[in-house]
């Protein structure tokens, strides 16, 4: 259907598929894998005008920890950290990253494929991940 329609895929990644951190190993790879699946596939697909695109995002101000049992004063400290250490001064929000996905559906980005957008205020640049 994606070779007939000339279609699009948009892979969800995040900063751990190319930032390591303890802990996570397992997650860091699935990431990583992620982001390579991306770049093979858009490499195997390009000639049937299929794009295959991935968007990565650093930390974002989601539910995530709240769900996961943080009080409320411990999730703004989480937060506060992570937006200390993002050359922006602040966590990405869901919509910047939905506007990302779209973009990439749209016909602005018809020439793009095999890339990984990062949508993290340049933390991708530094050296914490």
């Amino acid at each position: 259907m994606l070779i007939a329609g000339q279609g699009c895929v948009i892979n969800v990644s995040c900063i751990k598929g190319s930032k390591p951190q303890p802990g996570l190993t397992s997650y860091c790879m699935s990431k990583a894998g992620l982001e390579m699946l991306t770049k093979s596939a858009a490499l195997e697909l390009a000639r049937f005008g299929v794009r295959v695109n991935a968007v990565s995002s650093s930390f974002l101000n989601t539910n995530l920890y709240r769900v996961a049992g943080l009080t409320e004063l411990e999730n703004e400290s989480v937060m506060q950290k992570e937006a200390d250490t993002n050359p922006m001064g602040r966590c990405a929000t869901v919509e910047e990253v939905c506007h990302a996905i779209v973009h990439l559906t749209s016909q602005h980005s018809k020439k793009m494929t095999g890339q990984i957008v990062n949508v993290d205020g340049g933390k991708h640049l530094t050296v914490r991940g």
